[in-house]
C-alpha cells in the first residue's frame, strides 16, 4: 500500500473510531449483552463510560485532520484500549454473567488498538526525524552562562560539539 493510501486510511480510521466512540450508548441499547455491564449500578457506569468515550471520540475526529500533531492522543487511545480490554476480559471471565463482553467490547477495543497501532507505527517509521544527540558530561556555571549568551553551537567548550 502506498503512503498516500495509508495516510488516508489512518485518517479514516481515526474518524471512524471517533464516531463509534460517540455512539457507544446506542450500541449498548441495541446489544446490551456485549456492551453494558449488568451487575451493580450498570446504569451509572454506562452513563459515565459513554461520556468519557464520547469526549475521546470527538478528539479522535479532530485528530484525524493532523495525526502527526496528535500522537500523544493516539498513543493514549491505543494503550487505554488495551488496558480497558484486558481488565474487562479478566472481569468477564471471572463473572460468568458478563461473558458476552468477550464477543462485544473486548475484541472491539483490541481492534481499535491494533488498527491504530499498525497505522501509527507505519506513520512514525515514515516520519522519523532524529536530532543529533550530544552528550554533556559536565556543565558548570561558566559554561552555562556561555551557552546562554552565545549559544551551544558557537561555544568553544570541548563538552558541546559544534553542530555539523
Amino acid at each position: 500500500m502506498i503512503s498516500a493510501q495509508k495516510d488516508k486510511l489512518f485518517r479514516f480510521a481515526l474518524t471512524a473510531f471517533g464516531v463509534i466512540f460517540c455512539l457507544i450508548y446506542p450500541v449498548g441499547m441495541v446489544w446490551p449483552s456485549g456492551w453494558v455491564w449488568h451487575g451493580g449500578h450498570g446504569q451509572y457506569y454506562l452513563q459515565m463510560i459513554c461520556g468519557v468515550y464520547a469526549v475521546l471520540g470527538i478528539f479522535l475526529i479532530a485528530a484525524a485532520r493532523d495525526p502527526h500533531s496528535n500522537r500523544s492522543l493516539i498513543s493514549f487511545t491505543i494503550w487505554s484500549s488495551v488496558v480497558h480490554a484486558g481488565i474487562m476480559a479478566a472481569q468477564a471471565i471471572y463473572d460468568g454473567h458478563e461473558v458476552g463482553h468477550l464477543t462485544g467490547d473486548v475484541p472491539a477495543l483490541l481492534l481499535v488498538a491494533g488498527v491504530l497501532w499498525f497505522l501509527n507505527a507505519w506513520r512514525a517509521a515514515r516520519n522519523i526525524v532524529r536530532p543529533p544527540r550530544h552528550r554533556i558530561t559536565s556543565v558548570g556555571p561558566e559554561l552555562t552562562l556561555r551557552m546562554l549568551l552565545i549559544g551551544p553551537a558557537l561555544s568553544p567548550s570541548p563538552f558541546i560539539p559544534a553542530n555539523p
